[in-house]
């Protein structure tokens, strides 16, 4: 039987198409050719292979005016006039994205041939995402800004390690438990970044992560029981099944009205789940007698998360990196501002550079260390030296080189820092809980970031117009925010929070 990922599609936002004498002005002599492939990417769901090229030639007009109005894409009775050529930028980004989710959602998750086809498509997303990311860094815009971009990014994590335990489920069902505890911590961070969206589209994608959360909870205990039961461990097994089935019936709600895929899973666990409880009951009151507990076994560990790589820029020449002095961070001038969390959570509004500056006030109710690691595990700081490279990257942006190795550094403490805030997101203490799951979806929101750094690295030679300063100041930004999330850790680590 053949399935599909299991997300909703993001909903297309429509364009109006620009005015004719506003092409011409603007790209004169090829602008009947951009006013068609501008026409093709308005087109129900837009034309794939239009996006590429119409994205292209509107980013070489940056800073430059082209009229349009589109609809709140979470509520297409709401237009939005703009005047900026980012912002058509921004919404065909998002309708690209659009189309790509309808490509994805339309092939055979069962099927292996198809889900390595899907991950070139999924790559072409996470292109998507740091494009849109960059561009909306630049404007004002009520609905396509930085809050929506790190949805975006979030969102298009959790289908990627979806896609992920697909993949394993064509080959071993025994070992997708861990696959499905990645997808659950993958969508609660989805429902945090969703809490950061407008009223519109929260109201819409929220009851679509609840739905898949609820689908997710009850499917991991659903393959737990059936591996319990393959192993003979009946009362382990009625253990997760009965769990399950009282996550699936815990919803008073039926479904989401637009979110027809999401609520057929959901029906189809529940019916698996019931059949399996009266089954593994029957089973195990006649043969096997095994104590049954009424509370469940403790989730696996979650699987590393997928890597599906990150497909060809969608921007010549780097886009905004391609770093001249006008786009050196200005401190005075953040990258956004995410709006504050509840206590419960960490606030991190972005800092300059697009890197999340974390304050110490917002930790401040976060009180005791339950089951953290051992102190040696702590303090990669000294270990690499950070504290030297945090003071010369500060007195090195000005030179006549790239800080290459310094970069190399921050990196290495970067890929420390995960497993940490993993730690962390497995203690007790469900706020210990919160702040590890918010410095996750930080790290993951300044992918983006990081690879247009290393790609500004590594192409410095082969583009003209690349600023060392600048390129240098985006590593002095990243420095400072991974050494600030290192900090956290330490604090947390050593019981000063």
């Amino acid at each position: 039987m053949e399935t599909s990922l299991l997300f909703l599609p993001f909903p297309i936002s429509r364009g109006s198409n620009p005015d004719f004498n506003i092409f011409v002005h603007l790209f004169q002599g090829e602008s009947q050719t951009i006013i068609k492939l501008s026409q093709a990417t308005k087109r129900h769901f837009g034309d794939l292979e239009s996006f590429r090229p119409y994205i292209q030639a509107l980013s070489t007009k940056r800073k430059l005016q082209l009229p349009a109005i589109w609809t709140d894409p979470f509520n297409s009775n709401g237009s939005i006039p703009s005047q900026a050529v980012e912002s058509e930028i921004a919404a065909t980004i998002w309708n690209y994205v659009v189309a790509l989710h309808q490509k994805v959602i339309s092939m055979d998750a069962s099927d292996k041939n198809s889900l390595k086809s899907m991950k070139e498509i999924l790559s072409d997303i996470s292109a998507c995402n740091s494009a849109f990311n960059e561009i909306v860094s630049s404007i004002q815009h009520p609905v396509f800004n930085c809050n929506l971009g790190n949805f975006m990014v979030s969102y298009h994590n959790y289908i990627c390690s979806y896609w992920q335990l697909c993949c394993i489920l064509t080959q071993k069902e025994s070992l997708a438990p861990s696959l499905i505890v990645r997808c659950i911590e993958d969508i609660t961070v989805c429902e945090a970044s969703c809490r950061r969206l407008h009223t519109q589209g929260q109201t819409f994608m929220m009851p679509v992560l609840q739905a898949i959360k609820r689908y997710l909870n009850s499917y991991v205990r659903y393959r737990l029981g059936k591996n319990a039961k393959a192993s003979m461990e009946y009362g382990i097994a009625l253990s997760n099944f009965e769990n399950g089935l009282q996550i699936a019936q815990g919803s008073k709600d039926s479904g989401v009205a637009y979110a027809s895929q999401i609520n057929f899973a959901n029906k189809f666990i529940l019916n698996a789940l019931k059949d399996e409880v009266t089954v593994c009951r029957q089973e195990n009151k006649n043969i096997y007698n095994q104590y049954v507990s009424p509370t469940p076994p403790n989730l696996p560990k979650p699987s590393a998360p997928a890597n599906v790589g990150v497909g060809r820029p969608l921007f010549n020449n780097m886009g905004s990196i391609a770093m001249t002095t006008n786009n050196i961070p200005n401190p005075q001038n953040n990258y956004a501002h995410h709006n504050q969390f509840t206590s419960t959570t960490v606030s991190a509004p972005l800092g300059q550079g697009g890197y999340p500056s974390l304050n110490n006030t917002s930790l401040n109710n976060f009180q005791g260390t339950q089951n953290l690691p051992p102190n040696s595990f702590h303090h990669t700081q000294n270990n690499l030296n950070t504290g030297s490279t945090f003071n010369n990257l500060g007195n090195n942006i000005n030179g006549s080189t790239l800080n290459v190795e310094e970069w190399k550094t921050v990196c290495t403490l970067k890929s420390l820092l995960a497993p940490r805030i993993q730690y962390v997101m497995m203690n007790q203490n469900p706020k210990f809980q919160a702040i590890g799951r918010e410095l996750s979806g930080q790290l993951q929101f300044t992918e983006a970031t990081d690879r247009m750094i290393q790609t500004a690295i590594d192409n410095f030679s082969k583009i003209p117009g690349l600023s060392i300063f600048a390129i240098n100041s985006f590593i002095y930004q990243a420095d400072i925010f991974y050494n600030s999330v290192e900090e956290k850790l330490n604090m947390l680590e050593t019981n000063r929070i």
